[in-house]
Formats: C-alpha cells, sequence, structure tokens
C-alpha cells in the first residue's frame, strides 16, 4: 500500500460516515491500471487505501476487530526474499494491536502508518524516525481525518480552510511550513518518531526514539569511514530487490554515485536515470559516470524537470522501450542520492554557525545559516502595520526546532534540525504528488541506522565535505574515475570538469526557456491580483501591481513576491487574526 486517507469520529457512533465527506477522496485518488482500491468502513470510520503494486498488499484486520494501514517501507532489521515488508507488516500490526511501540525503534526505512482498534475507539497515527514520509491530521470537533497528502486531506469538506498565519509565513520563506505546521490552520503533520494516540479519554503524544540522545565519540578518520561505509552497504542490503534489477537517478554530483557503484559491486543490474538541461554538469557526467559504471543509461528530455508527474510520464515511457513493466514493482521503485548532503556533509551548517551555537548564540548562528541559504521573508510583500511581527516568524519558528533537541550538544542541535525538518520540508513535494507519478524512492542515506551511525562521530569532521571526499577511498574505484560537481565552499573535485558545461548554481535557461517562464509567471501572477479571496488586509495588492509590471518588462527578479503570494491567497488566514498579527 502507499496511499490512505481516513476518517473517524471522535464519539462512539453506530453509524457509517457520511459519504459526502469521504467521495472527494475516491475521485482524486482514483486509481489506474493495476490499483487495487481498497475501502474499509463501519460505524463511525472509513478509511481508503490504495495498491499501487510496487509494496503489494493491502491493510491488516485482526480478530478483535483492530485494522492497520501503512504507507512505505518500515524495513525492520536485515530483511530478504520477496515477502520482506509483508512480514514486517505483520508484525508490527500485532505491536500496535498490543498498544506496543517498542518495534518501531529497529524500523530503518520512510513509512507511515494508522492503527484503528474499533473496540476500545483508540487511534494511532504513526511517523517513522525521520517523518519522510508525511502523515497530515486535523482535529476536529466531531472527527479526526488524515492522509498520506495535504491535497487529499483538504478535499475532505468537513476540514476548514483558514490559513496558518505563522505556517504561511514560513512558508513564503523557505517553501515549506517549519515543524508541525502547515498552510492551514486545522492540520498538522506528526512529527518525526511521533505516534499520536486518540482515545475516548482525549489524546496524547508518544515519542519512541530520540535523536538527541546519540552521543559522538572521537576516532580516527579511516575507522570512521570504515564504519560508515559498512553501515552504507547494510542501508543498500536492506532495500535490495529479489530481481537482481534496480532503477536509480544518477546525477553530476557524488550520493547517487555512491549507490549505484555499491548496487554495482552487489552484482545488480542497474538502470540509471538522469535529467538536466543540455550542457550541464548533471547531463554531461551522469553519462561519463554511467559509462563507468556499466549501467543502461537514459538522459530525460531536458523540460521533464519542471514536475514529478512529467518526470515520471518520461520514465514511463523509457521503461516501455526498455522491456520493462511501468505497472511492475521494480520499475516503481527508484533509487535516489536523497539526503547525503544532509547526513554526511550538510552544506550550509559551517565552522562560523557551529561555533555561534556552541557559544550559546543561536541567534546568530541562525542568521547566518538563513543568509547563506538565501532565504528570507519578502517584507515588502506585508503591509506596514503587520510587517515586523511577520517577519519574525521564520526566526523564532527556527529557534523553536532548535530548542527540542536540547540533549544534543550545540552543533549537533543545528545538524538536527537540517536532518529532521530540512529533509522532510525538501522531499514533502515528491509524496504530495504520489498519487499523480507512483514512483517509490529508495533511499539509504535516510536508513534510520545510517543516520545513527553517522551522529556517532563528531560533527566538525563532516563540514565542507571533509570527511565525505575521504570516504570516497573507501568506496569502489569507479566512483572516483571521472569528476563531479562540487558544493561552493566544499572540498572541491580533483579532477577537472569537462569544458564548457555549467553546474547547477549557474543559469543555464535558454532565451525561449526564460521567455517561456515568464509567460507562465505572468499568467500566475494576474490570477493571484485578482482572486476573490485576496487577503487585501495583510497582503500588498499596490506591491504586487507593481512586481507584475516590472515583470512584464522583463524584470524576472520580481516573480518570486508571487509565488511567496500564493499561499496567502490560497489559503487566507481569518480576519480575526488581524489584531494577532499586529
Amino acid at each position: 500500500m502507499t496511499l490512505f486517507a481516513g476518517i473517524v469520529a471522535r464519539a462512539p457512533v453506530a453509524s457509517a460516515i457520511p459519504v459526502r465527506l469521504v467521495q472527494a477522496w475516491v475521485t482524486q485518488l482514483g486509481t489506474r491500471d493495476g490499483d487495487r482500491l481498497e475501502i474499509d468502513a463501519g460505524d463511525g470510520f472509513t478509511v481508503l487505501s490504495i495498491d499501487t503494486g510496487t509494496y503489494p498488499g493491502g491493510g491488516r484486520r485482526a480478530d478483535d476487530g483492530s485494522l492497520s494501514w501503512l504507507a512505505g517501507d518500515p524495513v525492520l532489521g536485515e530483511r530478504a526474499g520477496t515477502d520482506a515488508r509483508a512480514r514486517d507488516f505483520d508484525r508490527l500490526h500485532a505491536a500496535w494491536a498490543a498498544r506496543d511501540d517498542s518495534l518501531l525503534r529497529t524500523a530503518r526505512g520512510a513509512f507511515c502508518g494508522v492503527h484503528l482498534d474499533t473496540k476500545q475507539r483508540r487511534l494511532w497515527l504513526i511517523a517513522d524516525k525521520l517523518a519522510l514520509r508525511p502523515i497530515f491530521y486535523a482535529l476536529l470537533d466531531e472527527y479526526v481525518c488524515f492522509a498520506t497528502s495535504l491535497r487529499t486531506l483538504l478535499a475532505c469538506p468537513a476540514i476548514p480552510r483558514d490559513g496558518d498565519l505563522e505556517g504561511l509565513v514560513q512558508f513564503a520563506t523557505f517553501g515549506a511550513s517549519l515543524g508541525e505546521r502547515t498552510r492551514v490552520e486545522a492540520v498538522r503533520c506528526l512529527l518525526p518518531a511521533r505516534v499520536i494516540e486518540l482515545h475516548r479519554g482525549g489524546q496524547q503524544v508518544l515519542e519512541y526514539w530520540r535523536w538527541d540522545r546519540i552521543e559522538a565519540a572521537p576516532a580516527d578518520d579511516d575507522d570512521i569511514c570504515t564504519v560508515i561505509r559498512a553501515s552504507f552497504d547494510r542501508a543498500v542490503r536492506a532495500r535490495l530487490d529479489p530481481s537482481g534489477n534496480a532503477v536509480s537517478f544518477l546525477s553530476g554530483g557524488l550520493d547517487s554515485r555512491c549507490i549505484v557503484a555499491c548496487l554495482r559491486e552487489l552484482g545488480t543490474r542497474v538502470h540509471t536515470i538522469g535529467f538536466g538541461p543540455t550542457g550541464t554538469a548533471d547531463k554531461v557526467i551522469s553519462q561519463l559516470a554511467a559509462d563507468v559504471l556499466g549501467t543502461q543509461h537514459f538522459a530525460y528530455p531536458d523540460d521533464v524537470t519542471t514536475s514529478w508527474a512529467r518526470l515520471a510520464a518520461a520514465h514511463a515511457s523509457w521503461a516501455a522501450a526498455n522491456g520493462m513493466s511501468t505497472a511492475g514493482p521494480n520499475a516503481r521503485r527508484v533509487w535516489t542520492g536523497e539526503g547525503g548532503d544532509r547526513v554526511l556533509a550538510p552544506v550550509n551548517l559551517t565552522e562560523e554557525v557551529i561555533a555561534a551555537m556552541r557559544a550559546g548564540e543561536p541567534d546568530r548562528a541562525i542568521a547566518r545559516y538563513l543568509a547563506l541559504e538565501a532565504v528570507g521573508f519578502p517584507r515588502r510583500l506585508i503591509r506596514h502595520g503587520y510587517r515586523e511581527r511577520l517577519a519574525a516568524f521564520p526566526h523564532s519558528g527556527l529557534r523553536a526546532l532548535l530548542e527540542q533537541h536540547a540533549d544534543a550538544e550545540g552543533g549537533r542541535r543545528f545538524h538536527l534540525y537540517v536532518l529532521l525538518d530540512e529533509a522532510r520540508r525538501s522531499i514533502r513535494p515528491h509524496y504530495e504528488d504520489f498519487d499523480r507519478h507512483r514512483i517509490e524512492l529508495m533511499m539509504p542515506y535516510y536508513d534510520s541506522d545510517f543516520v545513527a551511525t553517522v551522529l556517532r562521530f563528531p560533527l566538525d569532521r563532516f563540514v565542507r565535505h571533509r570527511l565525505y571526499i575521504r570516504l570516497l577511498r573507501f568506496m569502489p574505484a569507479a566512483v572516483t574515475a571521472v569528476p563531479w560537481q562540487s558544493y561552493p565552499g566544499s572540498e572541491p573535485c580533483p579532477l577537472p570538469l569537462p569544458p564548457g558545461i555549467s553546474t547547477q548554481w549557474e543559469s543555464w535557461q535558454t532565451p525561449e526557456q526564460q521567455r517561456e517562464i515568464r509567460r507562465r509567471a505572468l499568467a500566475k501572477a494576474a490570477s493571484i491580483i485578482h482572486a476573490e479571496a485576496f487577503p487585501g488586509w495583510l497582503v500588498s495588492r499596490p506591491v504586487l501591481r507593481l512586481a507584475y509590471a516590472l515583470l512584464r518588462l522583463g524584470a524576472q527578479r520580481y516573480g518570486h513576491l508571487f509565488e511567496s503570494a500564493l499561499p496567502f491567497v490560497s489559503y487566507p488566514p481569518r480576519c480575526e487574526l488581524k489584531r494577532a498579527a499586529r
């Protein structure tokens, strides 16, 4: 199972959930060839789930009337065989029925789950240790609603769409809300390693794992690399397909290349797929790496990177052309280097940021980090009376997240923010569109055991990719046979890049592409300015009109204002928040 959405009455009732509350979910989630839609319903609950075939099997029902649903793959310990996930799900269902969260501590994968005891009226919503596979929920007066994507959840008419003011400001700054917040006041996203339990007596939050209690110990660099390489191999082995085949993204960097090299070393036949504009490192170097690694490589057309849905369509066409069934589980499981730059080498977590945290100056650390990330709230978008108060939300929200990791030393607290908040925000768009593209990601860098292994060593050794570059000596020789694009400010690649190529940090759009981007931006800008629900009490329409005029004249740098304004228009805050916002 890979998708689910459900609604449960908060008080015992002897009637079914009204059809009107779940009909939109049936329509939106839909089914495709090979999909299996299941609807579990009874007095006071309805849960919809879709089995896409990637992880075959539906929900679980026990003799005591309890039910469980699982999205993703928990990866309990070392595994083998085609039915490994099914066995893991059976074990989790039995543990959840016994109100036992201990088995969750051994889970290494990306997943979320739901358990419902229909007799005791007890509901569990479960997030993995990193909350990579999101589960959104709304605690309403009459119902609890939950889903694996925010868009799906909001299709339920029972949920009010009033915007969360702080969440909206954070979204406009970071491209996603921080922590458990979303853009919608009534909806929250379950935090890492959390279980929220709802029962007749109320609710409680259980935390089954603490990342900030892993203590780092000094070690020799080569010893660290030996341990990390062994842990990485285990993370890859635990996700191998019994068929001996794999599909993997392959970019111009190191993360995906290390994965493919380890897969090949284990005897796996690998199909690699790359994407990027013509003449860029991602397009040119990925082909060079594929040649050395001995993979069957396909470079996507330049224009498919705009959305996961278009990327999936290109993937389906390529898979079909190469004799792979796109409905089959192997073709739908794609390995990715997501997480390498956060686990092994958090890019903008510099010596200065770490020193400020250790000196007890989190505000200075946050300011420096945000400057390096080049993010900030567009103050001029907001009317003067609210500007200063709202501009403080991103900083205060980030500081609150740092304070959640109080048991870790100063620098590590910031690394945990990167791992536990930035990571899931970066990957959330993929799962938000999962119902459209149906591609599961295999993410060994986010294997929980691997992350825990890295955290056992001093943070300073990983700054600016230093230990990562040393780790390459312990990887298969193919990894360093061709150059890679390095992050600015990190350890440079010792091999020269092919002449005439550009990196992902340079402008690469052709004049035609720039004109198309501007055309789309103008259309979006016009729809925002003239939106019926435009919150004029908060967002400055005159500023947007000026930005629109400048955008028409070719000043594309003003286009980001409309991206920042869109969430406020899509989910306008309640007017009663006016006074509080001031």
